[in-house]
């Protein structure tokens, strides 16, 4: 443990969110919204500043001042305000910034970085097995799209962030071979979920890069069929239009290179 050095002990670090951020709003006699991420409340109001516990909400952050304001002496242009704030929590979001301690005694704390990401998965693997159940439930299938688009959703957010975190654990252990033993059943149980994954259509052994191709490209391929129709379309102009003219249009996400309008000029006539 002592020879590990400190930059391992990054994935048991404390996140710091006490970090206060602001940007100025300037309408009317408001002139600064405030990120606080300790406040109770979704936002509160004094004096000059509005202040907001988080900024991914921008409907209950202003369902929440505009009722703060509903009966208030403030008299302001509510239009104005509310597009400032929603301008204001993007400039927020562009400063978003929090604390990593690296914890001085080696023990994992409840509130560490890997904690919390543990139970954001946990919540996501609740909700796929919920719409997953769903969706069994529905016996038309594919024509309740909500259970399905949710199925979607959690499998491409998974494939784009959560293999990232995968692919730091499983480098960590390519270095440090007493945390693969530490978590050998674990890497077993993963590899063992990759083989029974339906590689069919693929001619690559399974793995991180290959799960992401093939959930992105299922998501990718439900969401074009959403269109009435489920392949490319290709238009032939008529000759007034465009000599040898060819359209190729709505084509599937991995081949929107496709989309292209192929002709050969026609001479002017002067």
């Amino acid at each position: 443990m002592q020879t590990l050095g400190d930059l391992i002990f990054i994935l048991i670090g404390e996140i710091d969110d006490s970090i206060v951020i602001e940007t100025p709003i300037d309408c009317g006699r408001f002139h600064k919204l405030v990120w606080n991420s300790k406040l109770e409340l979704p936002a509160a109001i004094k004096d000059d500043i509005i202040t907001v516990q988080d900024t991914y909400d921008e409907e209950l952050i202003w369902f929440t001042i505009e009722a703060m304001l509903k009966n208030s002496q403030y008299k302001v242009n509510m239009e104005e305000l509310r597009r400032k704030i929603g301008r204001g929590l993007d400039k927020l979001q562009d400063k978003a910034r929090a604390r990593l301690i690296v914890p001085a005694s080696k023990k994992t704390k409840k509130n560490c970085i890997t904690c919390q990401i543990i139970e954001v998965l946990k919540q996501q693997r609740n909700e796929y097995k919920k719409a997953l159940r769903d969706f069994e439930n529905t016996k038309s299938g594919l024509k309740h799209a909500p259970p399905i688009n949710d199925i979607l959703r959690i499998s491409y957010n998974f494939a784009s962030d959560a293999t990232a975190f995968l692919r730091l654990v499983v480098s960590i252990c390519d270095l440090k071979p007493i945390i693969l033993w530490g978590t050998i059943a674990e890497h077993y149980s993963l590899s063992t979920s990759f083989r029974d994954l339906p590689w069919l259509r693929s001619n690559n052994k399974p793995s991180l890069k290959n799960y992401t191709t093939i959930i992105g490209n299922a998501r990718n391929s439900a969401f074009h069929n959403l269109f009435p129709f489920r392949k490319s379309l290709e238009v032939s102009l008529p000759a007034s239009a465009l000599r040898d003219a060819q359209l190729t249009i709505f084509s599937e996400y991995e081949k929107k290179k496709e989309n292209e309008l192929k002709f050969q000029d026609k001479e002017v006539l002067v």
